[in-house]
């Protein structure tokens, strides 16, 4: 999978940009505030319909424009696709596939899927649980379109129970209003938590390999996940790719935390309390690990990443790096670069060229970026 050319008009700072990119390994150069960030959000935003760092469409328009034009050119093995999308503040966006417009924004995935690796993923170790939890839902829903519905579903109804939850507590409702809400909940949680096991499940040893060539074999490490309804001391039980246990263990949780959710106007259950444990040598990397060990490990689960999703759609996804270069010694960055030179098409973006190394460099096709415009050397 390859993205071989990039448009943008009026997206960020960039007014109008056309990039043929069709290379597998592309670095741009640039100082801070120039756009480097922007050109990468481009394809995350065409790939899963959102962006990471907007909370609304307009944020991510022109300022002084009234809409934002953004489009790629996809190879792929089953064929080349081109997405096409309109950002419109207070419209939403509308978005086509080879021409064909899609219905919902949900069925946008997978014609492009990306692993992103910044400076902010260095949090997924030692950050909030909130951190992990989109780690898994940004990499499962790109090749689950169950899970896509299961988790939206989910989120509705978790929502409108919330609501619910509070009017409960003010007295504006009565306990029995929740009754018709709880098993959509339960079964739709049920799924995403049984589809999260699988995923850390299948995560796990890739990360593992990768980690243990790169300390040399002196570190091994472990993905754990850890369901809302585990005790923080209570080990991981078996049957948790069940879905028939899963809801057994839901339903259990639910009852028993009633009261506490009604007294506090909020759920207190489900999969928005899920989290992920990684382990160093059988220990908590997040309390006791070093800073290398935290940054080794967040590099072995983003490579692992690529190798996941590579095994779940027949090909591996686009890698974007955003500034993460320095965040790593030299050993790190070789590693990095050797694991998906010529496999992976990557695009790199760094405020400085020498934190790159001369032999990347040498291999890269080079652009510079400046002012919402990019350049090629020479």
């Amino acid at each position: 999978m390859r993205v071989e050319s990039l448009s943008l008009q009026n997206f960020r700072n960039y007014e109008r940009l056309t990039l043929s990119c069709p290379d597998f390994l592309n670095v741009f150069i640039g100082q801070n505030a120039q756009g480097k960030t922007n050109l990468l959000e481009t394809m995350i935003v065409l790939a899963t319909g959102r962006s990471l760092r907007a909370a609304r469409d307009a944020e991510m328009v022109r300022w002084g424009a009234e809409e934002a034009h953004v489009s790629a050119d996809i190879a792929r093995e089953l064929g080349p696709v081109r997405i096409e999308m309109r950002l419109r503040a207070g419209v939403g966006k509308r978005v086509l596939v080879n021409g064909n417009p899609l219905r919902r924004l949900a069925d946008l995935f997978g014609y492009l899927n990306v692993v992103s690796f910044t400076p902010d993923d260095l949090q997924l170790v030692k950050g909030s649980p909130s951190y992990r939890r989109q780690f898994l839902d940004y990499e499962i829903a790109q090749v689950s379109p169950a899970y896509r519905d299961h988790l939206a579903r989910y989120n509705r109804v978790l929502k409108q129970r919330n609501s619910l939850l509070r009017a409960i507590a003010d007295g504006e409702a009565s306990p029995a209003a929740l009754e018709p809400w709880e098993p959509q909940l339960v079964e739709h949680g049920s799924r995403v938590i049984v589809k999260r096991a699988e995923m850390i499940a299948s995560l796990s040893p890739l990360a593992s390999e990768i980690h243990r060539r790169i300390t040399q074999g002196s570190e091994r490490l472990t993905l754990e996940y850890r369901p809302f309804f585990l005790a923080e001391d209570e080990p991981v039980e078996e049957g948790l790719q069940d879905l028939d246990h899963i809801r057994l263990r839901f339903v259990e949780k639910l009852h028993r935390l009633r009261r506490a959710e009604i007294q506090r106007g909020t759920s207190l259950v489900g999969p928005q309390r899920d989290d992920v444990l990684f382990k160093v040598n059988g220990v908590d990397a997040r309390i006791f690990g070093s800073q290398g060990q935290q940054r080794t490990t967040v590099l072995s689960c983003k490579l692992a990443e690529i190798r996941y999703m590579e095994e779940q759609v027949g090909e591996p996804p686009v890698l974007l790096l955003d500034d993460v270069m320095s965040e790593l010694d030299a050993s790190r960055r070789s590693f990095l670069v050797g694991e998906v030179q010529d496999r992976v098409q990557t695009f790199i973006t760094s405020a400085y060229a020498g934190d790159l190394g001369e032999s990347l460099l040498a291999r890269a096709r080079l652009f510079h970026i400046r002012q919402g415009q990019v350049y090629t050397p020479g």
